[in-house]
């Protein structure tokens, strides 16, 4: 028995022993997709999480000033149109897949260790500010700030600063 809700690399384990223990074959459980619907208008409150927990969710647009994270090992992604009222932080194992034309908040931040990825017609505004992203993809475009990327950018050669206005 637990007195907290276990993270999904712990539960995985307790079930593998169990099976083990029982001789009972745990089939793998597959990582769900859109658990919300797609059209969701998603606000994280001051102090709240939302945890993706390894899966990949899209929305229609994500605000508030909690925390959205992903404690699994599996990378989380969260695609979304608008993030333009998001003033919190966005942390974690996570891409970030923008779907369309979205100011960053002044208030928000976002992890370096994120992979960025802009779908085709994509703006990210960056409201004159300086983010940091460990990989970027895709076809969309970056504007009004700088992005550093450290790792690997799909669309130019790596650890390349995008400078647009």
């Amino acid at each position: 028995m637990y007195n907290r809700s276990l993270a999904e690399g712990e539960r995985q384990a307790v079930e593998a022993y169990l099976g083990a223990k029982w001789g009972i074959a745990i089939a793998p459980v597959g990582v769900a997709t859109n658990v919300l619907p797609t059209a969701t208008d998603v606000t994280v409150a001051d102090g709240a999480a939302l945890d993706l927990v390894g899966r990949v969710q899209t929305v229609a647009s994500l605000a508030g000033a909690g925390l959205v994270t992903n404690s699994s090992p599996t990378q989380a992604t969260l695609a979304l149109g608008d993030l333009s009222g998001f003033d919190g932080t966005l942390a974690g194992n996570v891409r970030l897949e923008i779907t369309g034309t979205t100011t960053l908040s002044a208030n928000a931040t976002i992890d370096p260790g994120i992979d960025l990825h802009l779908a085709p017609g994509a703006i990210l505004d960056l409201n004159g500010r300086t983010i940091t992203v460990r990989n970027a993809s895709g076809s969309g475009f970056v504007r009004n700030g700088t992005l550093v990327v450290t790792g690997v950018d799909s669309r130019m050669s790596p650890a390349t600063v995008i400078i647009m206005r």
